[in-house]
């Protein structure tokens, strides 16, 4: 899959915005109607093509259509977070179940009730239950955080889970991705996580800084009457 789609018009700027981050917002597209957004949909579906000004001028209307269907929709995500509390950065997650880290026996990933894990182990830790569609031997939980300390990671299950509520020991967990494959990051290099919160947060949050830039870059090929190149790399 390509990592980016990059924006472009001649003599005029460049914008360039993560193609995984597009995808979710082409989902969110398609739930409201296919018939309604196609071109939005199929944005990125070419390696490389370049809109004339009439078409750009559709897309554009398009975006200023869906902004307002999907505001105020929840996007579930995991914000990661120091030791005092400062926010680090984070994944936001879409429709469904998306992935942020696996093992042979374990894997970590958000859906909308909340931070999934799924563990090869038995016995099973406390709270983790089989079926749900799994393999046999395999056992999954909810968790509304995850903390990192000095003994391991301790989770606190979501309230459908059930429970006592007090955190339980986890092992076995695949590491969290580097910096650079985070969704948004206010760090760089290897900073320590303490906690993994799972949120949910309004689509036009998630999505402002990618509706931005593909209006911009629609509004500059309009501006300019010059045709805007969409290249998917």
């Amino acid at each position: 899959m390509p990592r980016r789609l990059t924006l472009s018009v001649s003599e005029g700027t460049t914008h360039v915005i993560p193609f995984d981050h597009l995808t979710r917002l082409q989902v969110m597209a398609a739930n409201q109607g296919e018939a309604r957004f196609p071109l939005v949909i199929r944005l990125g579906a070419v390696r490389d093509i370049t809109f004339q000004p009439v078409t750009v001028l559709a897309i554009h209307t398009e975006l200023k259509n869906l902004a307002p269907r999907i505001q105020g929709s929840p996007i579930p995500g995991v914000r990661f977070q120091a030791a005092d509390g400062a926010e680090l950065g984070g994944y936001d997650g879409g429709d469904g179940e998306m992935v942020i880290a696996r093992t042979d026996d374990a894997q970590l990933s958000i859906t909308s009730a909340g931070i999934r894990i799924v563990v090869h182990q038995f016995p099973p830790p406390v709270g983790f239950r089989s079926g749900h569609g799994l393999e046999p031997g395999w056992y999954v939980c909810h968790f509304d955080s995850l903390q990192f300390g000095a003994e391991g990671v301790t989770g606190s299950r979501t309230r459908e889970m059930g429970g006592s509520g007090a955190p339980i020991l986890l092992s076995g967990l695949p590491a969290l991705p580097p910096v650079t494959r985070w969704h948004h990051a206010r760090v760089a290099g290897s900073p320590t996580v303490a906690v993994a919160q799972f949120t949910n947060t309004p689509a036009e949050e998630v999505f402002r800084d990618l509706l931005h830039a593909l209006d911009a870059a629609c509004v500059e090929s309009l501006r300019l009457k010059r045709p805007l190149r969409v290249r998917a790399e």
